[in-house]
């Protein structure tokens, strides 16, 4: 495939249509292999650094993980279960061990669920599967359930022309021939108008203030080169060949943006004239940009490429932890000062230490935040 610059991508594939590998403007190629039992099922990729991907799956042909280039294991599990009254309830485990339960109705659809905090949600299905009700039961500080209910009324096409919130609350929804919002009301009455282009692009929107109005216009190929919000100066743009924007202008400020051959941003100029650069690696990610006083920071990945470092000018490193399911758990300043955080089996935020202070986050039996504890070393 070559694009309006001469840059070309290429392709590889099987006798029966399966990608086999893939090579940009630059020559990074990624490959991919398949389940031999399941053609259409991607058993592994190999990137432009030759690190491995594989994808796993049960032995019924469901998708149930990851191993990661570093060997890490993501795993989802399947199942099922009895419910006290002997129903069978569908279970899916994430990879932190967090179990959710679906119930389903005799047409297999999901007619309620629990997460992992134990909070119940039921739905209520219209002849077309579509959910006219929401039930989300909360528990209360007394111990008691509050019931929350909302819900949704159709028209012809499957669209949302009402819904209802938990307090009561009314919000209507209309729609043209073409089938885009002509217009809504909200709960307060107010209503808000849209309009079209003959492409059915919006090319206007009219507030409940008279006054508030917002306007776009699009080009051939259906970019916004103009964009006037409420409030707000003009946005005109200008694009390259392969629809990237190469020149914005807001208000009287110009900025311009040149790009690689595999369209990541190399150099920007602001309003003022100053231009910042970026450089890329092999595998397409940020190694160094310089500001637009000539001062360069460089960064650093590990084989998942998540951020390990930046140095910045200065020859001042950050550097960046993170736990085997990718959460950020410590974070190392220039000063030596670490900034470190723990997460529960689902993956919520326990605590948060720097400087000698704790933060400790607690949660109520339905998995909501109840309240933030701050201690320092000295127990205060």
């Amino acid at each position: 495939v070559t694009n309006p610059l001469g840059e070309t991508t290429e392709r590889d594939y099987s006798v029966r249509r399966q990608l086999l590998a893939e090579r940009d403007a630059l020559l990074h190629e990624t490959r991919y292999s398949y389940n031999m039992s399941s053609p259409t099922d991607i058993e592994g990729s190999e990137d432009a650094l030759h690190q491995f991907t594989n994808y796993l799956y049960d032995g019924q042909g469901r998708f149930n993980g990851i191993e990661d280039p570093a060997g890490n294991a993501t795993r989802l599990g399947w199942g099922s279960v009895n419910d006290a009254n002997g129903n069978a309830l569908k279970l899916l485990i994430d990879a932190n061990g967090a179990a959710t339960h679906y119930e389903t109705d005799v047409k297999g659809r999901r007619i309620a669920e629990i997460d992992a905090t134990g909070a119940r949600t039921e739905y209520q299905l219209d002849s077309e599967g579509r959910v006219t009700q929401e039930t989300r039961y909360r528990l209360l500080p007394d111990g008691s359930t509050q019931a929350l209910v909302s819900r949704s009324e159709f028209d012809g096409e499957g669209r949302v022309t009402k819904s209802v919130d938990p307090l009561g609350f009314i919000s209507l929804t209309q729609y043209n021939a073409a089938g885009d919002v002509a217009s809504s009301i909200d709960v307060m009455g107010r209503r808000t108008t849209h309009t079209y282009d003959a492409q059915g692009r919006k090319s206007g929107t009219d507030y409940p203030d008279a006054a508030a109005k917002d306007a776009f216009l699009f080009d051939t190929n259906g970019n916004p080169i103009f964009e006037k919000l409420y409030g707000q100066p003009g946005v005109f743009r200008i694009y390259d060949v392969l629809d990237r924007v190469i020149s914005e202008k807001v208000g009287t400020r110009t900025s311009t943006t040149e790009y690689d051959a595999a369209g990541r941003v190399t150099k920007t100029i602001d309003p003022l004239n100053r231009a910042s650069t970026s450089s890329y690696d092999a595998a397409g990610r940020r190694t160094t940009s310089t500001d637009p006083l000539g001062q360069t920071t460089s960064y650093a990945y590990d084989a998942l490429n998540r951020l390990t470092s930046s140095t910045d000018a200065l020859n001042r490193t950050t550097a960046y932890a993170y736990d085997a399911a990718g959460r950020r758990t410590a974070l190392t300043y220039p000063d030596a000062e670490t900034e470190t955080a723990t997460f529960d089996g689902v993956g919520r935020k326990l605590t948060e230490s720097y400087a000698g202070i704790t933060k400790t986050y607690r949660y109520d039996a339905v998995g909501h935040l109840s309240d933030v504890v701050e201690s320092t070393a000295l127990g205060d």
